[in-house]
């Protein structure tokens, strides 16, 4: 019932999706991938290298490998907003 309670609290409807992701701001690049994507953010598997580091509510961009096509190569770009990193996870928001 808990869990049941907790998916009340979302806005959208969550995803499962595996693309390569990158995520952009100034000359600080993170590759990535997606673990699930809703119409309001975005879940992105934690790099193991911590080298780069973002802030919570900082402005970048989200780009996804072969989201519009796979077979086109093509690269969706979103402006998001950073919200929270955990050890296995990333959150953004679109904006």
């Amino acid at each position: 019932m808990y869990a049941e309670a907790m998916n009340n609290f979302r806005r959208s409807d969550r995803v499962r999706m595996t693309l390569e992701a990158s995520l952009v701001n100034g000359d600080k690049v993170l590759d990535t991938q997606t673990i699930n994507i809703s119409d309001t953010g975005v879940l992105l598997k934690a790099p193991v290298d911590k080298s780069v580091k973002f802030s919570a509510g900082e402005l970048m961009q989200l780009h996804i490998h072969g989201f519009i096509s796979k077979k086109s190569g093509k690269t969706s770009v979103f402006p998001v907003l950073f919200v929270r990193e955990d050890e296995d996870a990333i959150a953004l928001e679109f904006l």
